[in-house]
């Protein structure tokens, strides 16, 4: 990323394409973190940046990234391009979607557990509980009623089913 700022992100091959379900207690949906724009000749992935922190609590700050490659494995070396894709294609994202993209990842990472263990050394691993700590504002900006704009990149604007099937636990032995 600019500047020293490093991010993770899957390549095409080592996470799922297809949308991916989350569930913890009362959070659930389900979110694509990766895909292929045929119109721009480009695949996109969902990455993080993270940082922990002392003050005002100890907590780890997850930031969300996109990372685009031509082949599915090495972002473009141009950072330029990069961030010209950055405003264009997600553009009409909004917090929901930045959102489940976030949840969908970290669910896919722990493997659908309550904790993630990040190795910080041989040894020792930093565990983080999920899902992460969620707030509400009590203040919010007017916004006029109007129909977000269709994104031809993006699948996840065909029709959502509208309630969340729990995998079988009979599937749970497949990875």
């Amino acid at each position: 990323m600019s500047g020293t700022q490093l991010a993770w992100w899957a390549p095409i091959d080592a996470a799922p394409t297809n949308k991916i379900s989350f569930r913890w207690d009362d959070i659930s949906g389900l979110r694509q973190i990766q895909g292929r724009s045929e119109k721009r000749r480009m695949n996109w992935h969902f990455g993080v940046s993270v940082a922990a922190r002392s003050a005002p609590l100890r907590h780890v700050r997850i930031v969300s990234r996109l990372i685009f490659t031509e082949d599915g494995q090495k972002p473009f070396d141009d950072p330029a391009k990069m961030h010209r894709l950055r405003r264009s294609f997600a553009k009409t994202w909004r917090n929901a979607r930045w959102r489940d993209m976030l949840l969908a990842f970290l669910h896919w990472l722990a493997d659908g557990e309550t904790a993630l263990a990040a190795p910080v050394s041989s040894e020792e691993n930093l565990i983080l509980g999920l899902p992460p700590i969620t707030w509400q504002v009590p203040v919010s900006l007017p916004v006029a009623d109007e129909d977000p704009e269709r994104d031809d990149d993006d699948p996840s604007d065909d029709e959502e089913p509208e309630h969340f099937d729990a995998p079988n636990e009979d599937d749970s032995d497949e990875k």
